[in-house]
């Protein structure tokens, strides 16, 4: 493998804006039910945060695990964001 290079800001905003409609689809599926429109919002999150790892990855398997990297890192820089903002509220 080799070494990786940290991602660029736009690229960071997309997986974490994706990572957030999907986390929002997840949770209305969970309490609504599936429908057609939280699915294909839902692929079109996924399908966002696939290509530009799937355009940097060399193999099978690199592709499947940068998508699953890049998921963790759009949830990872949610919760960054909310404690950034809590700290800031009291700091």
């Amino acid at each position: 493998m080799r070494n990786k290079e940290k991602r660029s800001l736009g690229l960071r905003l997309l997986n974490s804006f994706c990572a957030l409609a999907l986390l929002i689809c997840i949770a209305y599926m969970v309490f609504a039910g599936f429908q057609a429109a939280v699915i294909g919002v839902a692929l079109l999150a996924l399908g966002a945060m696939a290509v530009p790892v799937a355009m940097d990855g060399d193999g099978l398997v690199e592709i499947i695990l940068g998508i699953f990297e890049a998921v963790i890192e759009g949830i990872v820089a949610i919760f960054e964001a909310i404690a950034n903002f809590i700290s800031g509220l009291f700091g």
